[in-house]
C-alpha cells in the first residue's frame, strides 16, 4: 500500500493501443484537466493517512516534516510578537510567499500579512494534500512564488466517519486529543450530495522547564570548557533583567572603583558597570554587564544574596524565564465543515461549501520588566551606597532607569480566541465541448486577544515618585528587593487589555476551459478566467496600550505607558485586485519513434491592484516522454507578490533601537579615533549632526530613538523559478520492478525587491564601515535608514517596511516509490528528500551570504539543512500493517558562530494498524503508534530561535505514544 503519491507522470496509461477513456482531472498548478494528470513541475501529493501515523493535531508538524517545508510558526512559537499563529513555509521563502489552498481556492488569511493560520484545518477532515513547489502566479495569482499547498477536503462521501485520537509523552505530559464525525449522504435521488463534519481537538501546554535541555536558558561562550552542552561551552544564563532590579547609573568611575574597594576588592579589580543592583544589607554588588552590555567573567562582584540553583554567576546576575515560559503551546479548537452538490441539469451543477473554526491558542512568557520606568533620587529605598554612586553622576539629581522583573504580577499570558467563517457558493458544468465554473466566496477572521500580566510604567513611576516608597497607596514598593510586593500593588500596576483583529476577504472568479484547436499531436487546451479579490483588515488596540508617557530632557524620550506584550497601533487598510489570465496545454508530438509525447504548457496573468499597480505573471513548461516509462520535465515562471496591508499600512510608531555604543560620531569611537576621522565627521554632519557637537558629542545609553512601520510606497516582489526533472515508471512487468517509481527535480528560484525590515544596530555599523562604505557617503544605503537629531547630533532609526535586496534559492528534490509482495503480505517503501545546494541573501548594499546548511540567528524558521528527508517502510497482510518512518535533518552550522557545529537528528517513528473488514465491528480501523520511538533530544545551539534550540525543526517534546481508531458505516 503506497500512502503518499509522488506527482509521478505515470506510465502510459492513455498508451497509443489503448481504447479506455480516462477520466479527466485537474491537478494542483494548473487549470487545464487531463487525463494523464502529468505535472510539469516538482509536485508532492500527501494523503490523509500520512497525518494518521504521526499522531498529528494541526496539519503543520506533519508537513514540515517534508524536506520541501523550512519549519516556521507552530505549536512551539511562543515569542511576544507571536499571535499562535501554525504556517507553512516552502523552500524556506516564508508563510507570506507560500499560498495555501482549499480545494483549490484561498483560505482566508489569519493577519494582516496574508499568513494563513492552518489550525483551523484539522487532519481528520483532509483528503489528501498537493503541493506544488516553484513559483505559480500565472495560475493562481499574487503569493504563490515558492509554491502552492493545496488542501482537498471530503467533499463526497456517503456514510458516517467517526475518528478519535489520544497521544501523550513519555513524560506524562503534552496530552491531545482529537475527535471527529463526518456523514454524508445523496439527496434527491442522486441528483445532489451533501457532507458534514463536527469536530473538537484540545492539547495541553508543556513548559520549558519540563524538559532537561531548555530547564534553564542556556549562552554560549567559546572560552568555557568547563560548563554544560557541547564542549562544556554552555553556562546556564537567564536574562539581565531580575527579580531584584537594578538601576542604571552611570556613575564616575573613580568613586565606583572606591566603593567597591571598601567592599575588599583590590582597585580596578571589579569591571566598570552602569547596573547596579542592591543586596538585602543595602551594599551595591553588580550583575557582571558592563556599560556595552558585555557579560564579563568575574563581573558578579559583591552578591551577598542565595545563589539560583540551576543559573550559573560565573558571568552575569541573571534571571530564570524558563518555568514561566511555554515549550508547547495549549490549544483548543471546534471545526465544522459543510460541502454540497447540486445538478440543476446534465450540464449544470450549482455547488457550496462552508468552513468554522472557533480555537484559542494561548502564550505564556515570564512576567514583564519595567525597562524604562524611573526612580527620583528622594526615594526612600535608595541606601547610602547606592546614593554614593547617584552622586557621582553628571546630573546627580536627575531620575534614573529602573529595570525590574515584575513576579508579583505573574507570567504574561495572552490568549487568542479566533472565529474563522468562509462561504463558497458557485456553478459549474458544461457547455458543449467547453467547461465553466462561477464562485463567489466570503471569509472572515476575528481575533479577540486578552492579554494579562502587563505592567502600567506610569502606576510603577506613581509609587517610585511617592515620598514614602507607595506605602500609603497599596503598602509600598521596594524597586531593589526579591521579596514580592503586595497584591494590593500588583493589582496597581498591573494591566489587563484586549486587542480585536478583523480580517475580511471577498473574491470572485469566473473561468473557462476546453479544447481551443486540433493540432496533430492532438488537441490544444486552454483556461482563461477573470478573478477580483478584495482584503480587508482592521486591528483595535486595547486603548491602555497606545497611551505613551513624556519624556524626561536628558534622562528618556516618549516611550510607552504599558510594558509586557508589544503595543500595536490602531490600523487598518485595505486592498483590491483585479486579474485575467489565460493558460494553454499544446501537444507537439504523440506517439513518434524516441518522442511518446511531447507537450507545451504556457501561461500568462495580468493584476491590477489598488496599491501595488499592475504586476505581470508567466510560464512556460515542457514535458518531453521518449518513452512511456520515461519524462522530461521542466519550467520556468515569473512569480509575483503584491506588499500586504500590514507591510503597507502600518503606521509609522514610536519606538527604540539597541544600537552597541560607543556612537560612531562619538570622539572616543574607533571610528573617530581611526586614520578616516575626517571622512566620519564630514558623515556624522552630513546626517543632520551640527558641527559643534562634534567635540563633545556622547551618548553612553544603548537605546536610540526611531520609529517602525510601513511603507505605502512598497513594490511587488518578483521571482523567477526554473525547474528541471527527470520522472521513471517502472517498464518492468516483472513483480519486484512493476510498482518503482522516481522522481529527481532541480529548483532554482530567485526572488527580487524582496519586502522586510533592516535593523538598526547593522545599518549604523555598516553606514561607518569602509567595507561597506568605501567613500563614507551619506548616500550609502545603509546610512538612509537613519538620521540624526540636529539638536543633540542622536541617531533616528527609521525601521521600516522596504524592498530590501533579493533572497535566491536552489537544490535537489528525490521521491520515491516502490512495493512489492514478500511472503504472505506486501512491502512498501517511499522516500523523500532534499538536497539545498544554497539559500542565499543578497542585503541592500549588494552583500551576498549563503545561508544553505546553517541555522540560527534567533530567527524563526531559519534553518536550512543541507539534507532533510524521510523514508518510510510498510508492512502489510491482510488487515494488519506494520510500519516504521525514519526522520533525517542534516547537521548544521550556527549562522553566528559557523566553528559550532549543530549534530545531525534521526527521528524513528512505527506503528501499526488493523482493520474490521466483516462482522460487527466492520469499517473499524484501530492505530498505535510511538513517535521519535528512540526519544531523541533536540541540539543546543549558540543563536538558538528559543528553548535553547529550534522548536519548530526539531522535536522538542521527546517519545509520544498515541491510539486512534476511526469507525465507517
Amino acid at each position: 500500500m503506497i500512502i503518499c503519491g509522488l506527482g509521478l507522470l505515470p506510465a502510459a496509461a492513455g498508451a497509443q493501443e489503448s481504447t479506455v477513456a480516462l477520466e479527466e482531472i485537474v491537478v494542483t498548478g494548473t487549470r487545464i484537466a487531463r487525463a494523464d494528470a502529468a505535472s510539469p513541475s516538482p509536485t508532492l501529493v500527501v494523503e490523509s493517512t500520512a497525518f494518521a501515523e504521526r499522531a498529528a493535531f494541526t496539519v503543520e508538524s506533519t508537513l514540515n516534516a517534508f524536506p520541501q517545508f523550512t519549519p516556521a510558526a507552530g505549536s512551539a512559537s511562543v515569542s511576544p510578537d507571536s499571535d499562535g499563529l501554525a504556517t507553512l513555509s516552502l523552500r524556506g521563502l516564508g508563510p507570506t510567499r507560500t499560498l495555501v489552498l482549499v480545494n483549490g481556492r484561498r483560505l482566508i488569511p489569519g493577519d494582516g500579512l496574508g499568513q494563513v493560520d492552518l489550525n483551523v484545518l484539522p487532519p481528520q477532515l483532509i483528503e489528501t494534500v498537493e503541493v506544488v513547489t516553484g513559483g505559480a502566479s500565472a495560475v493562481y495569482g499574487s503569493d504563490a512564488v515558492a509554491g502552492v499547498v493545496n488542501f482537498r477536503l471530503r467533499e463526497d462521501f456517503t456514510g458516517v466517519h467517526l475518528a478519535g485520537q489520544w497521544s501523550q509523552t513519555d513524560h506524562g505530559d503534552g496530552q491531545e486529543y482529537n475527535a471527529g464525525l463526518t456523514a454524508g449522504t445523496d439527496v434527491a435521488d442522486g441528483a445532489g450530495s451533501i457532507v458534514a463534519y463536527l469536530g473538537y481537538s484540545e492539547r495541553d501546554q508543556v513548559m520549558q522547564d519540563a524538559r532537561a535541555f531548555s530547564r534553564a536558558p542556556l549562552s554560549y561562550y567559546p572560552d568555557e570548557t568547563t560548563g554544560v552542552g557541547p564542549q562544556g561551552r554552555f553556562l546556564a544564563m537567564g536574562d539581565a533583567v531580575t527579580d531584584d532590579g537594578f538601576g542604571v547609573v552611570f556613575a564616575e568611575p573613580a568613586v565606583f572603583d572606591h566603593l567597591f574597594e571598601s567592599y575588599g576588592y583590590p582597585a580596578g579589580s571589579v569591571p566598570y558597570q552602569p547596573l547596579m543592583r542592591l543586596n538585602d544589607d543595602g551594599t551595591v554588588f553588580t550583575g557582571g554587564l558592563t556599560a556595552v552590555g558585555t557579560e564579563v567573567p568575574g563581573g558578579v562582584a559583591n552578591y551577598r544574596g542565595e545563589p539560583d540553583p540551576v543559573l550559573s554567576y560565573r558571568r552575569a546576575y541573571t534571571y530564570d524565564f524558563a518555568p514561566h515560559t511555554a515549550l508547547q503551546l495549549p490549544l483548543e479548537r471546534i471545526t465544522g465543515f459543510v460541502a454540497g452538490r447540486y445538478q440543476l441539469s446534465d450540464a449544470t451543477e450549482l455547488f457550496g461549501q462552508l468552513h468554522y473554526a472557533d480555537y484559542t491558542a494561548s502564550r505564556r512568557l515570564a512576567p514583564a520588566v519595567t525597562s524604562i520606568a524611573l526612580v527620583p533620587v528622594t526615594n526612600p529605598h535608595i541606601t547610602p551606597d547606592l546614593r554614593l554612586l547617584l552622586d557621582a553622576r553628571a546630573n546627580p539629581a536627575a531620575p534614573f532607569r529602573l529595570q525590574k522583573r515584575t513576579t508579583a504580577v505573574g507570567p504574561r499570558i495572552a490568549d487568542n480566541d479566533r472565529q474563522l467563517l468562509q462561504a463558497t457558493v458557485g456553478v459549474n458544468g458544461r457547455v458543449h465541448d467547453w467547461s465553466y465554473e462561477v464562485y463567489a466566496q466570503f471569509g472572515r477572521n476575528e481575533r479577540t486577544e486578552q492579554q494579562s500580566g502587563n505592567v502600567r510604567l506610569s502606576r510603577v513611576e506613581e509609587l517610585t515618585f511617592a515620598a514614602d516608597g507607595g506605602l500609603a497607596i497599596c503598602g509600598g514598593f521596594d524597586p531593589f528587593s526579591k521579596a514580592p510586593i503586595s497584591a494590593a500593588c500588583a493589582d496597581h500596576i498591573a494591566v489587563v487589555a484586549s486587542n480585536e483583529v478583523t480580517v475580511e476577504q471577498w473574491l470572485g472568479e469566473a473561468s473557462i476551459s476546453g479544447e481551443l484547436f486540433d493540432l496533430p499531436a492532438g488537441p490544444a487546451r486552454i483556461a482563461a478566467g477573470l478573478f477580483h479579490k478584495h482584503d480587508e483588515f482592521d486591528y483595535r488596540a486595547d486603548p491602555v496600550l497606545t497611551e505613551s508617557l513624556p519624556g524626561v530632557p536628558g534622562v528618556i524620550g516618549p516611550r510607552p505607558d504599558v510594558v509586557g506584550f508589544p503595543a500595536g497601533a490602531d490600523r487598518a487598510g485595505s486592498e483590491s485586485n483585479t486579474d485575467v489570465y489565460v493558460e494553454a496545454v499544446l501537444p507537439l508530438l504523440r506517439w513518434r519513434p524516441g518522442a511518446a509525447a511531447l507537450e507545451l504548457g504556457l501561461g500568462y496573468r495580468r493584476a491590477e491592484y489598488d496599491q501595488a499597480g499592475g504586476v505581470d505573471a508567466w510560464k512556460a513548461d515542457l514535458v518531453f516522454r521518449p518513452v512511456e516509462s520515461a519524462a522530461l520535465r521542466g519550467s520556468y515562471q515569473r512569480a509575483v507578490r503584491a506588499p500586504s496591508i500590514e507591510e503597507l499600512f502600518y503606521p509609522e510608531i514610536n519606538d527604540e533601537f539597541f544600537i552597541r555604543p560607543p556612537d560612531p560620531c562619538d570622539p572616543n569611537s574607533p571610528e573617530r579615533q581611526g586614520p578616516d576621522q575626517s571622512q566620519v565627521e564630514a558623515l556624522c554632519v552630513a546626517q543632520g549632526m551640527s558641527p559643534e557637537l562634534l567635540a563633545t558629542y556622547e551618548n553612553p545609553l544603548a537605546r536610540v530613538k526611531g520609529v517602525t512601520g510601513g511603507n505605502p510606497e512598497l513594490e511587488p516582489e518578483q521571482a523567477d523559478t526554473y525547474t528541471l526533472g527527470l520522472v521513471l515508471t517502472s517498464p518492468f512487468s516483472h513483480a519486484a520492478l512493476a510498482t518503482l517509481q522516481l522522481s529527481l527535480d532541480w529548483y532554482w528560484i530567485e526572488v527580487d525587491d524582496a519586502v522586510g525590515r533592516w535593523d538598526a544596530e547593522s545599518a549604523v555599523g555598516r553606514c561607518f564601515d569602509p567595507n561597506y562604505n568605501p567613500t563614507y557617503d551619506p548616500g550609502n544605503v545603509f546610512c538612509t535608514f537613519f538620521e540624526r537629531i540636529p539638536e543633540t547630533g542622536e541617531i533616528f532609526a527609521r525601521v521600516i517596511d522596504r524592498n530590501l535586496g533579493s533572497l535566491e534559492t536552489a537544490g535537489l528534490d528525490l521521491q520515491l516509490a516502490w512495493a512489492v509482495e514478500a511472503g504472505p503480505g506486501r512491502l512498501t517503501t517511499e522516500a523523500y528528500f532534499t538536497h539545498v545546494s544554497r539559500w542565499r541573501l543578497r542585503d541592500p548594499g549588494g552583500t551576498t551570504l549563503d545561508y544553505a546548511g546553517t541555522i540560527g540567528g534567533q530567527v524563526l524558521g531559519h534553518a536550512f539543512p543541507e539534507w532533510k528527508g524521510q523514508l518510510r517502510l510498510g508492512y502489510g497482510w491482510g488487515p494488519a500493517e506494520l510500519y516504521a518512518r525514519w526522520r533525517y535533518v542534516d547537521h548544521l552550522r550556527d549562522v553566528e558562530y559557523p566553528a559550532f557545529v549543530v549534530p545531525h537528528r534521526d527521528y524513528l517513528d512505527v506503528g501499526a494498524t488493523h482493520s474490521f473488514d466483516t462482522g460487527l465491528l466492520k469499517g473499524l480501523v484501530l492505530r498505535a503508534g510511538i513517535d521519535n520511538l528512540l526519544d531523541e533530544e533536540p541540539p543546543v545551539y549558540p543563536s538558538y530561535q528559543q528553548a535553547n534550540t529550534e522548536p519548530s525543526l526539531y522535536d522538542v517534546l521527546g517519545r509520544r505514544y498515541y491510539l486512534a481508531a476511526t469507525w465507517q458505516f
